[in-house]
């Protein structure tokens, strides 16, 4: 499988809170962030390169070029305007701020789930941050 990919609008459930945060690199709307504890920056996370960069704290939901302002939010169902798989639970990738399933998840990859589909179109995110590599 691959990435999937989130539409320019992402649609929140109406519990969603929004977090105002400051870039540290250009951010897409429906990127996955980490804060990065040197600079008190976000920017996006990665499954690939260390623990702390894969600690996922929320998805963006408004773009932003560095040092902007955006939003994110987390602990919330949004709709992608993706297509998932119902019951399916979604990682953080390898790829800069990317959702897969696990299988594409490979060795030395640190495993952060980021939520499951609750139907073919919604995400319930949950995020857990293992700190455990492949």
């Amino acid at each position: 499988m691959a990435d999937l990919v989130p539409t320019q609008h992402i649609v929140a459930s109406d519990r969603a809170r929004a977090v105002n945060g400051t870039a540290g690199a250009s951010i897409s709307v429906g990127d996955l962030i980490y804060l990065d504890k040197a600079s008190g920056k976000y920017l996006p996370a990665d499954s690939a390169s260390t623990a702390d960069e894969a600690a996922v704290v929320g998805m963006a939901v408004t773009a932003s070029a560095l040092d902007e302002q955006f939003f994110y939010i987390s602990a919330t169902t949004v709709d992608l305007g993706a297509i998932l798989t119902k019951g399916t639970f979604y990682y953080l990738s390898n790829n800069s701020g990317m959702i897969c399933p696990f299988a594409d998840l490979g060795a030395g990859d640190y495993v952060t789930q980021v939520g499951y589909a609750t139907s073919t179109s919604l995400l319930n995110i949950t995020v857990n941050a293992t700190g455990v590599a492949i």
